[in-house]
């Protein structure tokens, strides 16, 4: 899920010349993932196609560990990812035909949101100075994460095009994901309350290259 890009603002502080330490403001827009499935018998088909996109604000402190200062000073960091206000996105549409019958195309949109993440980042790049003031940098910047997301919400369902979210119960637009859940047998349906399911930890690992511009404040001290 964390395929895409990252949008980062960092700030950081110089304790010397070869450490600093640094807060870093990241946003990822995710890519989307497509997924089809086909299912036939005899007179009929089902095709399933699903779209994910995932997006999460991530908090990364480090710490950052330069090479002697020069026109070209090389670096290397360290440092945890805490993952934020994060989302993913299941946009799907179901095409059923059948031999006599008309096409029905259902359509659902599903959001998954709360908890948190925590994870690690490490990268190790080059930082070209122009001046005093202005330098420019390219990384090679390695996250590992996962999230366990608390709740599924339905936001969109449609059949043939007719609204039918104020259809469904309570218990069919809304889930909660815990670490552990308790059942009974056999089980009592509870229209008017969410659906207990367990939590799953989705994938939030990444690498890839991050291209930007340095500004120092406080000249060439």
């Amino acid at each position: 899920y964390a395929a895409g890009l990252n949008f980062v603002a960092i700030f950081g502080y110089n304790f010397n010349e070869h450490i600093s330490g640094e807060i870093g403001i990241n946003y990822l827009d995710g890519s989307t993932i497509s997924l089809s499935n086909t299912s036939t018998s005899a007179g009929s088909s089902d095709v399933t196609n699903s779209d994910w996109k995932a997006h999460m604000l991530r908090i990364i402190p480090a710490i950052k560990i330069s090479g002697e200062p020069g026109d070209i000073t090389p670096y290397v960091k360290a440092g945890l990812v805490l993952g934020l206000s994060g989302k993913i996105t299941n946009t799907q549409t179901l095409t059923s035909t059948s031999t006599g019958s008309a096409t029905m195309v259902d359509d659902l949109t599903t959001e998954y949101t709360g908890g948190s993440s925590i994870g690690f980042m490490g990268a190790i790049g080059m930082q070209y100075k122009i001046n005093d003031m202005i330098s420019i940098y390219g990384e090679i910047c390695m996250i590992g994460a996962t999230w366990a997301y608390t709740d599924g919400n339905v936001t969109v369902a449609t059949v043939n095009g007719t609204d039918e979210l104020s259809q469904l119960t309570t218990s069919q637009k809304q889930t909660t994901y815990s670490s552990s859940i308790t059942t009974t047998t056999p089980s009592t349906p509870t229209p008017a309350s969410p659906t207990q399911s367990l939590q799953s930890f989705e994938p939030f690992s990444s690498w890839g290259i991050n291209i930007g511009v340095h500004l120092t404040f406080g000249g060439s001290k």
